[in-house]
């Protein structure tokens, strides 16, 4: 099984070595509260706000709980990732944290859910990224199908599709690939021969 914990990871691990995560602040660092006990429990969340869903999301993906993560899902996006063997549940973090801020209804039934996810970068220094949840009333209740995360400041945020596994593994692609290239540019301070590398995002998928 293809765990696409790390395309979640990544982007959280990229936004920190692009420069474009802030460091921890004052509030970051707390503890969660008031997070939903069961995230792993359907009828935990089932039928509540869509901040409710999202806050129970993330304390699954904080303690490493696989199941949890996933029932909170849509049940298109459990369907699609199943059927290609994937699995949205990152490896637990006992230093990650999290905050829900402002929730936007952008339609019938769904719901954007703003958030910062602080967890320490590789120097072991807290560092702090915005999330942007996409949440849809189903079924089950509020459930998860996608998210947005800005990795470079210069660029609009990445869109991951949950309800899509091969766009969201591209969206990957393009990001990584972006990250190389920015790293050789950066090792060759700026030559023009880094400069001619080729942009994957203004060109499109190769």
């Amino acid at each position: 099984m293809q765990r696409i914990g790390r395309t979640l990871l990544g982007i959280l691990a990229a936004a920190c070595l692009a420069g474009c995560g802030g460091g921890g602040d004052d509030t970051a660092g707390e503890q969660n509260a008031d997070v939903v006990a069961a995230a792993g429990d359907s009828a935990a969340v089932a039928h509540q706000q869509p901040e409710k869903a999202v806050q129970a999301f993330l304390e699954a993906v904080r303690l490493g709980d696989d199941q949890g993560a996933v029932a909170l899902l849509t049940p298109k996006a459990r369907t699609e990732t199943e059927r290609m063997d994937m699995m949205i549940a990152p490896p637990g973090s006992d230093t990650a944290s999290f905050r829900i801020g402002e929730v936007r209804d952008t339609g019938p039934e769904v719901a954007e859910v703003d958030s910062t996810w602080t967890d320490v970068d590789q120097s072991g220094k807290p560092a702090t990224n915005e999330i942007t949840w996409v949440v849809r009333n189903s079924q089950d209740g509020w459930r998860i199908s996608g998210m947005a995360a800005k990795i470079f400041p210069d660029r609009p945020a990445v869109m991951l599709n949950f309800e899509d596994p091969q766009d969201m593994i591209e969206q990957q692609r393009l990001a990584d690939q972006e990250m190389v290239r920015r790293a050789q540019e950066a090792q060759a301070g700026g030559s023009g021969e880094a400069r001619t590398a080729q942009d994957p995002f203004s060109q499109g998928p190769q």
